[in-house]
Parts: C-alpha cells; sequence; structure tokens
C-alpha cells in the first residue's frame, strides 16, 4: 500500500536504495531508475526479486525532438506564407505520427496487458511492471528513465474585488468571458448547479467511477471561474467550462479525494491540446492538484507535458502546492515545468499577505516560483447539489486567474500563452511586506484591472535573454549556458549569437579571459520558443575580480526578411575558488 508519508522520504532514504539497486543490478540500471521507484520496489516482500508490480512511467528517446519539430513546421509555415499561400495541419496529430513511429520497437518487449496511456507530449508510455521487467525494459538503449507513477493530490487546505474584477467591471474593462471555455482537470463539476447549469461538459472521464457523482473540489473550482450566481459570482461568469474528470468523488462524508496519478494528469492536459485542435474556443486549463517530487527539474512527465501543451496554444493555470510549512522548494509538480506554464501561489483573503501553506519555490535548477498571487482563503463558491462552501487552499488562487485570462481571451483572442503570462505577470502589484521574497509571491498579487489596461496596449518586440554559469571543471574552466527567448509577436530566424567583451572587442585575451566559442547558431526561435547554447570560458587563477561584463550581440532575421540586431549586457559571476 502506498502511503502519503511514502513521498516525505529523506535522502539519505532514498539514496540508500539507489545504493542497494546498484548493488544489485548495477551503474547503467541504477542510473534509469527514479530513486523512488528504487525506495518503492525494495519495499515489498523479496525487494528486486518480487514479482508485485509497480505503475510506472517510461520515458523513451524520441527520433525528433519536440522544439525541432515545431521549428521545422514552422519554417515551412512561414515559406507558405512568403508565398501568399496557407499552410493547414494539425501539429498534435502530425507529432503522434512522429512518436508512434518512435515507440513501436519498445511497445513490443511491453507486456501488451499491463500497458496504459502513451503520453506522447511527455515522450513516456505507462506500463505495470515486476521488478524483473524494470530491470530489462531500462537496459533497452532508447529509455532514457524509468519513475514511479506518483499520485495526484488536490490542492485544498470577496476574492473578485482584491484581485480587481469589481473594479475592471465598472470601468468596462472586461465582459464576462463568454465565448471562451476553460477545462477544469479535476473531480467532476456539478452539471446541475445552478451558477453552472447550460455551461458545463463533462468532457472525458478518467476513473472508475461514473459521471454523475459531482466532487466537491471539482464544482468548487469550477465556480471560482465561471459562476453565475445573483449573490456570488466568479471571474468569468459567461465562459464555459469543460469538466475532464480525473479524480473519482469520495464516498459519504469524507473530504479526501479519491485516487489519481501523475500520468493521468498528463494524459488529460494531452487531451485537451487534442480537443483544442477541434474546439478553437478552447484555450485554458486549470490544474489545482500536484504530485510530490524529490526533484523540481521540470523533467516529469507531468511537467514536460504541460510546459510542450503551452507551446502548442494552452494557457496553463497551476497551482503552486499546500505544503509551504516545508519551506522552500515546497512546490508540487508541475509547478516546475519550464516555459509558459503559470503557477499560482496562495494571499489571504484581504491580499495583505502570503498564505503560510502556499508552497515556495526555487525549482531545483534555482529559477523563482510561483509567478504570481491570488486570493486562497476561505473562498466562497459552488458546492454540489447547490448552495456555496468556503475552501482554503492554491487550489482556489489558481482558478482566479484562469479566470481573468479568460476575460482576457475574450477581448484580445489572438493572444498567445507567453504573451497572457506576461501581461498577468506584468501588471501585478508586489505585497508591501519585505517578508515575502519572490519565491513566496513571485511577481506579487494579480491585478485584473492593469492587465486588461496591458493587454490593450500594441505589444512590444522583445526577446529574454538569461545567462545561468555552471561550473564545468574546478580548474577554473566554465561553461556559461545562455538561453534565448522569442518574447515577440513574430519569428525570429536564423539567429546568430556573439558573444564579446566591452566594447564589443572579443573576449579572447582580455583580461585573462578567453571565450572558447564566441559564436553560436540558435537556428529559429517561434514566439514563445526558448533555446539555449553553450559558451566555454577559461579562468586564470590571477583574476581576481568578482564579476565582469559580457555583452550578447544578436542577430537575426524576421519572417518578412528583414535583418536585425539586438545587444544585451550580461554579468558574468566569477565562481570563488580554492586556489
Amino acid at each position: 500500500m502506498i502511503l502519503e508519508d511514502d513521498f516525505y522520504l529523506t535522502d539519505e532514504q532514498l539514496d540508500g536504495a539507489a545504493s542497494e539497486v546498484r548493488n544489485q543490478w548495477g551503474a547503467e540500471i541504477d542510473d534509469k531508475l527514479e530513486n523512488l521507484l528504487e525506495h518503492q520496489i525494495l519495499a515489498e516482500d523479496g525487494g528486486i526479486e518480487s514479482t508485485k508490480r509497480q505503475r510506472v512511467i517510461v520515458h523513451y528517446k524520441p527520433t525528433k525532438l519536440f522544439d525541432d519539430f515545431l521549428n521545422e513546421f514552422e519554417d515551412l509555415d512561414n515559406s507558405y506564407r512568403k508565398r501568399g499561400e496557407e499552410f493547414e495541419f494539425q501539429y498534435l496529430d502530425e507529432f503522434e505520427s512522429l512518436v508512434n513511429e518512435s515507440i513501436e520497437s519498445l511497445l513490443k518487449e511491453l507486456p501488451t496487458a499491463e500497458t496504459g496511456e502513451h503520453l506522447r507530449l511527455g515522450n513516456a508510455v505507462v506500463a505495470n511492471l515486476t521488478p524483473a521487467e524494470i530491470k530489462q525494459i531500462a537496459s533497452r538503449s532508447d529509455v532514457e528513465q524509468i519513475e514511479f507513477d506518483t499520485p495526484l493530490k488536490l490542492e485544498l487546505d470577496l476574492s473578485a474585488v482584491s484581485v480587481g474584477v469589481v473594479e475592471a467591471r465598472t470601468q468596462g474593462l472586461v465582459g464576462t468571458g463568454k465565448g471562451v471555455i476553460v477545462a477544469v482537470l479535476d473531480g467532476e463539476v456539478d452539471i446541475n448547479h445552478p451558477d453552472l447549469k447550460g455551461r458545463v461538459v463533462h468532457k472525458k472521464n478518467y476513473t472508475q467511477q461514473e459521471w454523475g457523482n459531482p466532487h466537491p473540489h471539482g464544482t468548487h473550482v469550477a465556480g471560482i471561474i465561471a459562476g453565475n450566481g445573483s449573490k456570488y459570482k466568479g471571474m468569468a461568469p459567461g465562459a464555459e467550462i469543460w469538466s475532464y474528470k480525473i479524480f473519482p468523488t469520495p464516498s459519504g462524508e469524507s473530504t479526501e479525494s479519491g485516487e489519481s496519478t501523475e500520468s493521468r494528469g498528463a494524459d488529460a492536459i494531452e487531451d485537451v491540446v487534442k480537443d483544442m485542435q477541434q474546439e478553437k474556443r478552447l484555450r485554458i486549463a486549470n490544474c489545482s492538484w500536484g504530485s510530490f517530487s524529490q526533484t523540481l527539474d521540470g523533467n516529469s512527465v507531468v511537467s514536460e507535458t504541460a510546459e510542450r501543451a503551452t507551446k502548442l496554444g494552452l494557457v496553463l493555470v497551476k497551482s503552486a502546492g499546500n505544503s509551504g510549512d516545508q519551506g522552500p522548494g515546497s512546490l508540487t509538480i508541475p509547478a516546475d515545468a519550464r516555459g509558459d506554464v503559470i503557477v499560482v501561489g496562495a494571499s489571504s483573503r484581504d491580499s495583505t499577505s502570503v498564505m503560510s501553506f502556499s508552497s515556495r519555490g526555487p525549482t531545483s535548477d534555482k529559477r523563482p516560483k510561483p509567478d504570481i498571487l491570488a486570493p486562497g482563503e476561505k473562498i466562497m463558491s459552488a458546492k454540489p447539489g447547490g448552495g456555496y462552501v468556503r475552501q482554503s487552499g492554491t487550489s482556489m488562487a489558481s482558478p482566479h486567474i484562469a479566470g481573468i485570462a479568460a476575460l482576457i481571451l475574450e477581448r484580445y483572442p489572438k493572444l498567445q500563452p507567453l504573451q497572457v503570462k506576461k501581461i498577468l505577470m506584468q501588471s501585478a502589484k508586489k505585497l508591501d511586506s519585505s517578508e515575502f521574497d519572490e519565491n513566496a509571491q513571485g511577481v506579487g498579487l494579480v491585478d485584473a484591472v492593469k492587465a486588461l489596461q496591458l493587454a490593450g496596449q500594441p505589444l512590444a518586440e522583445a526577446e529574454k535573454v538569461t545567462a545561468i554559469p555552471s561550473l564545468k571543471e574546478w580548474t577554473l574552466r566554465e561553461q556559461v549556458n545562455i538561453a534565448v527567448r522569442n518574447t515577440g509577436d513574430e519569428t525570429m530566424q536564423a539567429v546568430k549569437a556573439t558573444l564579446v567583451g566591452p566594447d564589443g572587442i572579443n573576449l579572447i585575451g582580455l583580461d585573462g579571459k578567453k571565450v572558447t566559442s564566441a559564436e553560436q547558431d540558435y537556428g529559429t526561435l517561434r514566439v514563445g520558443a526558448e533555446t539555449t547554447r553553450d559558451f566555454g570560458i577559461e579562468v586564470p587563477s590571477k583574476f581576481k575580480l568578482p564579476q565582469c561584463q559580457l555583452t550578447l550581440n544578436l542577430n537575426f532575421t524576421t519572417p518578412t526578411g528583414k535583418k536585425k540586431t539586438r545587444s544585451y549586457k550580461l554579468t558574468h559571476q566569477v565562481p570563488s575558488l580554492q586556489r
């Protein structure tokens, strides 16, 4: 039996399990197995000799990377546009065909009766495997990692005024979200609640429980987004809700959720992207749930699926988690997803502080999270059967953002996920207290009035450049990873970058620093895409300054053939080493 406490294991427990598996199965197998999975295997009677099947997620190597696939189609689309022709295709259908070829050989080896969902956006397949089968599959060269399919947990523990929606309505800045569909990936939404009736579709059921069992959590979340009662209104009371049932409704008087898993969450996200291809009004997904993970690096199947869904046009809103009492790094996945997933922390009901339960960042690779705050304390919303109930949690904060995003997209339907996130974050207001840093409050509390005002302004062309230094060897040879992200509104083609010193001088020999790879090719960057390239730097022992100023010159071509150059100043921190 899997207990919630199993996911609060210490590093010593996990390292011990990994060491034992390495001793018995070898380093090659151990390196591909998640430590939590190794612990779960050894916890069963018989250990690695056990015949007990574990529900796992097998990550395979794709024949083509997702970003490369998107860039190729973007280039093809641009070539058609230059000729004045239209190029129509469904991204996900084409990608599915490609990854189905990638996994054909692996599927033949997996036990047919024990194989589950193929999570194409995450390059993974779900299976129920014995330890012996896990070892066998891990030995394949086309398998990158096998992880335990961890349980998901719903994140529970006068908001329209606090976030500015009432004022925005008064000023005539917003409608009601009419014409926008929000996917609620949660427990079943009550289709007959008076505040939601006529605007809820039971879209897909991933549980063994039939429809007709509305869930208190899913219904409450949907009410915050789109409730339209005479007394209580949601953020976007004209929006439609599509219910993707990934949690069964608990029986009796229990308020605890039924069981769901990481793979089920990823599967539902992928299905929303598929449904977007048929229904263009479907633009937003709310995910008020999460899974505990020992690593928050964005590489889990549900985190990669969430990231890629945003690249395919889905505005995905995720609660930060309710483990703030555990301090920094207490997020639940996929809050660690890279890219344009919007991660929401919980503020107090009056929006003057961050709730203590609201999970804190950073991710394991030091990205600050959450992105933004919304009210999450004692929020009044719909309950199954009619009426209302107060609930607290980041689960309640997330649908505030999903609803406000629906208001933005109602007015400005051409905005992409990157742009929606940028508008929300740039218009947010910081909490006054110095007690709450960026890993508690992100950029601050959402402000619907300023967000709608900002959304109505022309979008400035921009690129975001981030340099992340990482130590390659202790001998003062460094690898500087420079990420370039297109945050503008058109594709950047033939992107080339040159790293230079002050006044345009190449860093070779400058103050003893030598750039060993001063020029890099970033290829094509569509809107929202991000690519990282490595620049090598050698620092002599005589170099004593703590930092140096570098310049990155970025050259690219627009889809219309116009050549552009941008320059960015980067401050490089020189590692402090024992010399």
